[in-house]
């Protein structure tokens, strides 16, 4: 048919142009008639390649009725099929592929998505319109069809990456942090391990991943990532907390006693001080610590926080004493606390069993008991006196007398010039209400008011000061405090 029309059309054209009773133009007019047929529309399945006749449309091409050349299949499509007379004929690439190629002739034209990417529709035309699995996840197949291919990141890991390909891609948590999240895409996502504890390995997926300070240690860093973080409590303290915080958590020794080692983690590690020795303060860390009792004084029991006076009657010339001497018979001291044996006298009375109460206050750890002293005295009046000894005594009752007013003597030594010395006896009344208790003293005593507290690490000397050739200088009812 296309080959009859065009031999007509010739015909025509050389019949025109060897007939000479038409002009020029009628030949011209002619012409052009002929020449928009042969542009006029090929049927659908046909089409013209460069104003040839109409032809048979290729592979991955077709045409309509009204189409003069034949149209090629879009992007992401593809026809082996000759003489497609529609662009229904060109089949879509499948989900999963794309083909960005142009009347493409085979389905091999469709390539198949990369790995971290996947694609549910068809006919997709470029790389790009395949989704990219999201930052957390990752995908190892190609021509996915489904978002369910991306794989979350596992706890532990992040990854902050588009289209990851592989598990690889998901970095690991730090030494010293974790996370429990699935598909994290932020290393945000890994918090640091907590106070009192540490972390020992990257990936960690929870926090019981984080290891605790043990007992006797405590770490007050987040994040920290080795044992030597935990700083160990201190000799003199000792915790049994694990995963301790903060030092508060490391309790003092008591005192009494001592700890000479780091990283105690129990109570029982504080050890007493030996009898004949105190220990005033807590968290002592060193058994040196352990001061030895004054002379005077004694500590008859282990973890002792005081020294007690020697009582009246006895006395105590060394340092640390665990007990102290009794006067010889028939000898006595003037008060507590004697520190020499020439403090005991036969010029004291001793008490007598004429007695009224006195209430004194003895270490807590002593039982209470009761015992009678007197004071053979000219006058039959008898004052009760209240004492208070140290805390760690027991309160124990004994019975004293004391008449109102009680004579003492008292013997003043004085060196001499030529180096001799004379004694000069002399007799001092001394009344109990104006009288300095001991461990106290004034050098007047106009009343008990003015009567002060001997300083620390000082003696109270009942008889006064010590003179040049080391006796005591007695001078009546004056109390002194000295350094032993």
């Amino acid at each position: 048919m296309p080959a009859m029309l065009l031999l007509l059309s010739l015909g025509s054209l050389a019949a025109v142009a060897g007939d000479p009773s038409h002009s020029g133009t009628e030949a011209s007019l002619r012409g052009a008639a002929d020449l928009h047929r042969l542009k006029a529309s090929c049927p659908a399945g046909l089409g013209r390649v460069r104003g040839s006749p109409c032809m048979t449309c290729e592979a991955g091409t077709w045409s309509g009725d009204t189409d003069e050349e034949c149209i090629r299949c879009v992007a992401g499509t593809w026809s082996s099929k000759r003489g497609l007379k529609s662009a229904d004929g060109c089949h879509p690439c499948a989900a999963g592929t794309w083909s960005s190629q142009v009347g493409a002739i085979a389905p091999a034209a469709c390539f198949a998505c990369p790995a971290g990417r996947w694609s549910d529709k068809p006919a997709v035309a470029a790389l790009s319109q395949c989704t990219a699995c999201a930052a957390g996840t990752w995908s190892g197949m190609q021509g996915a069809t489904s978002q369910n291919v991306c794989n979350g990141c596992e706890a532990g890991r992040w990854s902050s990456q588009a289209a990851a390909i592989s598990r690889k891609d998901c970095h690991r948590c730090p030494v010293g942090r974790f996370s429990s999240v699935v598909g994290a895409s932020l290393s945000s996502s890994c918090l640091p391990c907590g106070k009192g504890t540490w972390g020992f390995s990257p990936g960690a997926n929870s926090r019981q991943m984080c290891q605790a300070c043990t007992a006797g240690r405590w770490s007050p860093a987040q994040g920290a990532i080795a044992p030597s973080t935990c700083v160990a409590c201190t000799a003199g303290r000792w915790s049994n907390e694990i995963g301790a915080r903060d030092l508060s958590t490391c309790k003092a020794c008591g005192a009494g006693k001592f700890n000479s080692l780091d990283a105690a983690t129990s109570e029982s590690t504080c050890k007493a001080c030996d009898a004949g020795r105190y220990q005033p303060i807590e968290a002592a860390g060193n058994p040196l610590l352990c001061i030895p009792c004054a002379v005077g004084n004694y500590s008859n029991v282990e973890g002792a926080s005081s020294c007690n006076y020697c009582p009246a009657g006895t006395y105590g010339n060394a340092f640390g004493l665990q007990a102290c001497t009794p006067c010889p018979e028939g000898t006595w001291t003037p008060g507590v606390g004697s520190i020499r044996r020439d403090e005991c006298s036969s010029s004291v009375k001793m008490p007598s069993t004429e007695a009224s109460s006195t209430t004194t206050t003895t270490p807590s750890n002593e039982s209470p008991s009761t015992s009678t002293t007197t004071m053979i005295e000219p006058s039959t009046e008898v004052s009760s006196t209240t004492t208070t000894m140290p805390s760690n005594e027991s309160p124990t009752t004994s019975t004293e007398t004391t008449s109102e007013p009680y004579t003492r003597t008292a013997t003043s030594i004085a060196t001499t010039a030529q180096g001799s010395s004379a004694a000069d006896t002399t007799t001092a009344k001394i009344s109990p209400t104006t009288e300095c208790v001991p461990n106290t003293a004034s050098n007047q005593h106009p009343s008990a008011e003015n009567c002060k507290a001997c300083e620390r690490g000082q003696l109270w000397w009942p008889c006064g000061a010590i003179g040049d050739d080391g006796q005591r200088v007695c001078l009546g009812n004056a109390g002194t405090c000295a350094s032993p």
